[in-house]
C-alpha cells in the first residue's frame, strides 16, 4: 500500500513487537480511508479478528490564527 503524500486517515495494524521496541516501528499500514468514520468501521472489523490497530491522520495539520 502506498501512503506517501496522500491525505486521509490511515489504519495501521500492529504486529507483535519485542521488548523495548517503539510501538510505531511495529505498525504496518493497511488502508488509507477518506474519512474518520470509514477508518473506524475498518478498525472495528479488524478488532473482531483480535488484531490491535491504530488510526493516524496523514496530511497537513489544522492551523490556528
Amino acid at each position: 500500500m502506498d501512503t506517501g503524500k496522500e491525505d486521509g486517515y490511515v489504519v495501521f495494524v500492529r504486529a507483535e513487537g519485542g521488548p523495548g521496541q517503539a510501538p510505531e516501528s511495529a505498525e504496518l499500514p493497511l488502508q488509507t480511508c477518506a474519512s474518520y468514520e470509514e477508518a473506524r468501521n475498518l478498525q472495528r472489523v479488524i478488532h473482531g479478528s483480535h488484531h490491535e490497530c491504530v488510526i493516524r491522520y496523514l496530511g497537513p495539520a489544522g492551523g490556528g490564527d
